[in-house]
């Protein structure tokens, strides 16, 4: 009898996700088609320190979390790879926060900066003089290029031949409030494990 609130609870969570998704013009290249249907989450490989590791061999990426964090795929027939949604448990401060993995195509073979000014330009349609100041961070020995505009607070571009990987932590759409300080040490913590699948030394 207890599966029922369960239950509910997840539904719940996937309806407020869409919801929220739905206030933002999320779909960066599917603008003005409908939201992408979630799936559960694959049966993750666990790892010895408790967390859990996802592997998208066909993207070319592996990420690990912590088991509190809920994952969810969102397949788009729009999208070539499958979306990642990484809901943050309430202990990093506010409920409704979450992360998001998108892999893009460089097909272009712009230089990281020209990808991100043409990537944000068209995320923000109506806003081309928008400028756009990325920082060089790292993940382990991994060079990644760091944003910090709302909606995404942070966002992490990591480049990788003709595939350009964008990690996002977003702000909560409907409180108007951006990520809390231990939201984004979680985003970092998790975004530090990501791992490029040719990548051996990591």
């Amino acid at each position: 009898m207890k599966k029922a609130p369960l239950l509910s609870l997840l539904a719940l969570s996937i309806v407020l996700v869409v919801g929220l998704l739905g206030n933002w013009r999320f779909s960066r290249r599917a603008q003005a088609r409908a939201l992408p249907g979630f799936q559960p989450s694959p049966t993750p490989e666990i790892l010895p320190n408790g967390w859990y590791r996802y592997t998208d061999y066909a993207a070319g990426y592996a990420i690990s979390y912590p088991a509190d964090v809920r994952f969810i795929l969102s397949r788009d027939k729009t999208l070539e790879f499958p979306q990642v949604y990484l809901l943050l448990p309430p202990s990093t401060g506010r409920d409704n926060q979450w992360m998001t993995i998108l892999v893009l195509r460089n097909t272009e073979k712009l230089l990281p900066l020209q990808f991100i000014i043409q990537d944000i330009r068209e995320t923000f349609r109506g806003h081309e003089t928008m400028q756009v100041f990325p920082k060089t961070v790292y993940f382990g020995s991994q060079e990644a290029f760091q944003i910090d505009i709302s909606p995404f607070l942070p966002g992490v571009y990591i480049f990788n031949q003709d595939k350009v990987y964008f990690l996002a932590l977003h702000a909560d759409m409907l409180s108007g409030l951006p990520p809390t300080p231990g939201a984004r040490e979680m985003f970092f913590k998790i975004a530090d494990t990501f791992t490029l699948l040719e990548d051996k030394g990591r």
